[in-house]
């Protein structure tokens, strides 16, 4: 064992209180830092935006909207313009393809035909789909397009497809004289589930058709537009026009499955009782009614506008009580409607 040396043990004594102190001295000049992290619940809103003319609005910002919820303003955090084009290179698509793999392909829009033979309606049925065919130009070659026709039952007559071939022939002639598509193979995207249901148990009406529509895209990513090309619907009652029991759930499920439905009423006519229907559901989902009798090309013109000027809104959540929740969203500074369903439900 080493003797003990005073001298080696002092200078060690002392490396040991320098070290202490300059530790010390760090530790004042950079003390802890404590930081509390707060998690924002956000809610997603659809929204379409045009402009007095009936154009769609593009490049719109944050800035760009105001959002009330119970008449309370809520931060607009973010803006997403859904345009349709994939975000990357999708794969090849396959039968067995997912939902993730599908959300790169394009928007969802479905046209559900009502047909009917009376005078008033025919005419304007058919400068409907005249104009149609001009105008699947409008929408991108990734979007997926599914056509659909209600009588008295509801019939698939083209699922989801890019193939705008496809869907002008089905404009040209399926709608009035093509049958219903045969069971097959289901596809991803498919509405065969409406088809199904239909076969076991018809719809027998407007509102329950919209019902098994919005049950058939609630599991499909993405916001959806469903564009009914129709005459109205609704009954008789002694408080006027009335909608079918169905139509509270058809409205709730057109909701969780964020699908705005556009109506264009075909009706020769400046007022019909059965319009009710289409301005409902319209205005409750987020949609647009236009009435074609007179300009219809205009008509149809704003209904593909407000397609083609669809938005995400990504917004602060205020502290709301469970349930429905009026809802208002507004442009700042700049001209034109926003298109947004009428509540929020919490």
């Amino acid at each position: 064992m080493a003797p003990w040396h005073p001298v080696r043990w002092y200078a060690g004594t002392l490396c040991g209180v320098l070290l202490l102190a300059v530790s010390l001295h760090a530790q004042a000049q950079d003390p802890l830092r404590f930081t509390d992290k707060v998690d924002v619940a956000r809610i997603l809103l659809d929204v379409r935006a045009i402009d007095p003319r009936g154009r769609p609005l593009l490049g719109l910002e944050p800035p760009d909207f105001e959002v009330k919820i119970d008449g309370r303003l809520a931060r607009v955090e973010s803006v997403q313009h859904i345009t349709g084009a994939p975000a990357a290179s999708p794969a090849a698509a396959t039968p067995r393809a997912t939902e993730s793999q599908f959300a790169t392909r394009g928007r969802l829009v479905v046209f559900l035909f009502q047909n009917s033979l009376e005078r008033s309606r025919t005419p304007g049925l058919m400068r409907m789909l005249l104009g149609l065919r001009r105008s699947l130009d409008t929408l991108s070659p990734h979007d997926q397009v599914a056509i659909l026709r209600f009588d008295s039952r509801l019939q698939l007559l083209l699922d989801f497809t890019q193939d705008r071939d496809l869907v002008r022939r089905a404009f040209e002639h399926d709608v009035l004289f093509g049958p219903a598509t045969a069971p097959g193979e289901r596809q991803v995207p498919s509405l065969r589930p409406v088809l199904d249901e239909e076969r076991d148990e018809p719809s027998w009406s407007m509102e329950r058709s919209l019902l098994r529509i919005a049950e058939a895209l609630t599991p499909l990513p993405g916001a959806k537009s469903v564009v009914v090309v129709g005459h109205g619907f609704g009954r008789f009652g002694s408080m006027g026009v009335l909608l079918d029991s169905d139509y509270d759930d058809a409205r709730e499920a057109l909701q969780v499955a964020r699908a705005s439905v556009f109506c264009l009423d075909v009706t020769d006519a400046d007022y019909h009782s059965l319009e009710a229907g289409l301005k409902t559901v319209a205005d409750d989902t987020g949609g647009l009614y236009q009435r074609t009798h007179i300009f219809s090309q205009a008509a149809l013109d704003r209904v593909m506008a407000a397609l083609e000027g669809q938005y995400v809104l990504f917004v602060e959540k205020p502290e709301l009580r469970r349930g429905t929740h009026s809802l208002d969203v507004r442009l700042k500074g700049r001209d034109g409607v926003v298109l947004v369903a009428a509540t929020y439900v919490n």
